[in-house]
């Protein structure tokens, strides 16, 4: 009975610990899902639609300027009991009016406005796209960082554990009187640098997915892993360049639409 009842304690805890295992896995992240999660998240973006929705907002608060407007009151009073027998004053009366106004010329203010208002949305549409152009340069900047920093952490180990491996030979060396033992300190200074290195590099990848997490809209959020390297072909790159590339700049656009 107790081998069972440890068997089945045994069994429990394997799989609690394998459960937090997997929830604790890191996201694997390709650089399309990260522009897509820009585009959803990014502050200034969602600040941007915002100023378009205001934009908006502002255009029909326009619009209405020429309808005609409405005011209507109504008045009730009740005053109980007469004041002598003749009844000369009505114990209850009510009064209503009806104010209608209707703009006939107004020097072409209203027309100016809804202009106006229609070219601020053009405009802030147009800020819009520059802001998520912007966003989006910023992703493919910081996701490349996150493949640099990756890099030289993996190269900073490998260096830190060849030094390891000399260390040691060097140490057999000089206990067999093959060497000096200058060059096995010399090796140990070499080794305390690249245990140093190995830790900057490691900062420097941290510190290049926090930044990375800001602009993706994940605050913080370090759990993730990009499997991308520093390879592939680069020259389809080339074909972008062409003469119509700065007419198609959301910039050059905005200044068009704010003339």
């Amino acid at each position: 009975m107790k081998h069972k009842l440890f068997l089945k304690g045994t069994m429990i805890i394997s799989s609690l610990v394998f459960s937090i295992a997997a929830s604790a896995q890191s996201k694997v992240l390709s650089l399309e899902e990260c522009r897509k999660m820009a585009l959803e998240n990014n502050k200034r973006i969602i600040s941007a639609q915002l100023q378009v929705d205001a934009a908006k907002a502002n255009y029909e608060a326009a619009k209405t300027n020429a309808l005609p407007t409405i005011d209507a009151s109504v008045m009730g009073v009740h005053l109980g009991n007469p004041l002598d027998q003749i009844q000369l004053i009505p114990s209850e009366f009510a009064s209503a009016s009806i104010d209608v106004k209707q703009p006939i010329y107004a020097g072409g203010k209203i027309k100016l406005n809804k202009e106006a208002s229609s070219k601020t949305i053009e405009i802030y549409q147009s800020q819009k796209v520059l802001t998520e152009t912007e966003v989006l340069l910023a992703v493919e900047k910081g996701y490349w960082q996150i493949v640099q920093a990756k890099e030289k952490v993996n190269l900073a180990e490998k260096y830190r554990v060849m030094l390891r491996s000399l260390r040691q030979d060097l140490k057999n060396a000089v206990d067999a009187g093959l060497t000096y033992k200058n060059d096995l300190l010399r090796s140990e200074v070499n080794l305390n640098q690249a245990e140093l290195n190995s830790i900057k590099a490691n900062d420097a990848l941290v510190l290049a997915k926090l930044n990375f997490s800001q602009i993706i809209g994940q605050h913080g959020d370090t759990n993730f892993v990009i499997t991308d390297e520093v390879s592939g072909d680069f020259t389809a790159l080339l074909e972008i360049l062409n003469e119509n590339v700065a007419d198609n700049r959301p910039e050059i656009d905005m200044l068009k639409k704010a003339i």
